[in-house]
């Protein structure tokens, strides 16, 4: 049963009146607040807002807190990324970027040139390129890896995760030498043989990276979709040493025996650390025509097909009080989700963390009014919808073709019709940078709009509304500052602007301000 979110708050609260012990740490953070004309400060007192107001009544209220001074930047509610790949992200920082190659050519020498100056990694990990970097029909080849790093397996990623590029080397080891170099939706137990699985130091590394990361890009809260067993067990231990910098809804891919996430599920208990959703597939891409389509692809017959046991699934994980998030990029994709979630209502009951459909690069004006009647997430990547990016030319503005191409990423239809928006990334797929992503959403949204999509939307989608994402007293104290220069409403100040500082749990987690002082008596 979903708790409305006044009854969550009253339990937090009643929660804090019954701990005994000091009043908690104060801090006066001094700046513009958004959405408060007028205000000039915001206070917290442990975990949580406190008040919002003049400097004046704030330094009355808590004349020993510590003030951090914004020199006028815009104090906002912490950033939520919806959708991103945490470890992946983190293991991702050190790995050959291929997104600025135009050709095969080009991101083989690029390849070549990175293991030149990495002469003692075992592997040659890379990430990032594009369908495109070949002719259409084509898909990059072993040879032409083989020509400058013959001996060293080299494992390369696609731009959206979903095809892997490997040289003679890592086919062998994979077991997948006929291929002929590209490898579209394979098996992870496969990439792993290929290239080799990280050890637990490096990954406890990778995501120590990666939280750093999100923290300067003012990433306060995420939920990490797709996330193995390990993650949580490298993720609560960082919790439990305060090493945890960031609100964290741990997402696994859902499969039939979900005996081993209640169990989770039970040791999830925060501050920052909480179950989120089960990640499911309904379908895969454009590029490679295996998103499921109601209409067939552009020139072609195919329309690819969504996963058959998916309603099956998500009545499963209903049943027992889970949410499911479900990739579903391609309208007919989208409507099975749809019919999933309604197919679930008839035995179960809704659970707290509403039911979220992902990416949504296409949908039909029929299905739209269905996310309100559902009360199903539209999870979104502005990022994903930039024409200048892989996704907005070649192979997938090919494939779907200009009707469909001009309705595409349709934020607004969702939003005009009521379906909630939570955005996101989907990292590394692209930038985990928030203020590049509400760059590219203005437009079709308002800059309120946008900012709502990553701040109160995704909490809206875990069941937090006026817990999570708000700055009104007895809201999580999770917040941002940015740069005084950064103006909301033009896309090119928010790419080259920047956070400042981030506030998790009432935890200064990242400052490039002057240092906190302490308040006068």
């Amino acid at each position: 049963m979903r708790r409305s979110p006044a009854a969550l708050l009253a339990l937090l609260v009643a929660g804090c009146a019954a701990l005994k012990g000091p009043e908690p740490a104060a801090l006066i953070i001094a700046g513009p607040v958004y959405g408060r004309p007028g205000a000039e400060g915001v206070l917290i007192r442990g975990a949580r807002v406190a008040a919002v107001g003049l400097l004046g009544d704030l330094a009355l209220a808590a004349p020993a807190a510590r003030r951090l001074d914004t020199g006028g930047g815009l104090i906002l509610p912490g950033f939520s990324d919806s959708h991103l790949h945490l470890l992946d992200g983190g293991l991702s920082l050190e790995k050959l970027d291929l997104r600025p190659a135009k050709s095969e050519a080009e991101a083989a020498e690029a390849v070549r040139l990175w293991a030149e100056s990495h002469p003692g990694t075992s592997t040659v990990w890379g990430l990032g390129w594009s369908y495109d970097i070949v002719s259409s029909g084509t898909t990059p080849s072993a040879a032409a890896l083989d020509a400058v790093v013959p001996g060293r397996p080299v494992v390369l990623e696609s731009y959206d995760g979903h095809a892997y590029w490997l040289n003679g080397a890592a086919l062998a080891r994979a077991g997948a030498s006929d291929s002929g170099g590209t490898l579209i939706e394979p098996d992870g137990r496969l990439i792993a043989r290929a290239g080799g699985s990280p050890s637990r130091a490096e990954k406890v590394r990778a995501m120590k990276a990666a939280l750093a990361h999100l923290a300067r890009l003012g990433v306060t809260s995420a939920s990490a979709v797709s996330a193995g067993r390990e993650d949580f067990d490298i993720l609560r231990e960082l919790e439990e040493r305060g090493e945890l910098t960031l609100r964290v809804f741990y997402s696994p891919s859902i499969h039939g025996d979900l005996t081993e996430y209640e169990r989770l599920r039970a040791r999830a208990t925060g501050p920052l650390l909480h179950f989120g959703w089960l990640k499911g597939f309904v379908d895969g891409v454009i590029e490679s025509k295996t998103a499921a389509m109601l209409e067939p692809y552009a020139g072609s017959a195919e329309r690819g097909a969504p996963a058959e046991d998916i309603a099956a699934l998500v009545a499963s994980a209903q049943r027992r009080g889970f949410s499911a998030a479900l990739h579903a990029v391609g309208d007919a994709a989208v409507r099975a989700g749809l019919d999933a979630f309604a197919a679930a209502d008839r035995v179960a009951p809704r659970p707290q963390r509403r039911r979220r459909l992902e990416h949504l690069e296409v949908v039909d004006p029929a299905d739209l009014p269905r996310f309100k009647d559902l009360d199903a997430v539209a999870s979104m990547q502005p990022l994903h919808a930039l024409p200048d990016g892989p996704e907005g030319e070649g192979a997938w503005a090919r494939n779907l073709g200009p009707e469909r191409r001009a309705r595409a990423f349709g934020w607004r239809a969702l939003r005009d019709a009521g379906a909630p928006l939570a955005f996101g990334s989907d990292w590394t797929v692209a930038s985990p940078d928030p203020l590049a992503g509400l760059a590219a959403a203005l437009g079709p949204l308002r800059p309120d709009e946008a900012v709502g999509a990553y701040t109160a939307g995704p909490a809206y989608a875990a069941g937090l509304e006026g817990v999570l994402g708000c700055l009104d007293p007895g809201c999580l104290a999770d917040m941002v500052v940015l740069d005084p220069a950064v103006r909301l409403d033009e896309a090119a100040s928010l790419r080259a602007g920047r956070v400042r500082a981030a506030v998790v749990g009432g935890r200064v987690v990242m400052n490039m301000l002057e240092s906190p002082q302490r308040g006068t008596e």
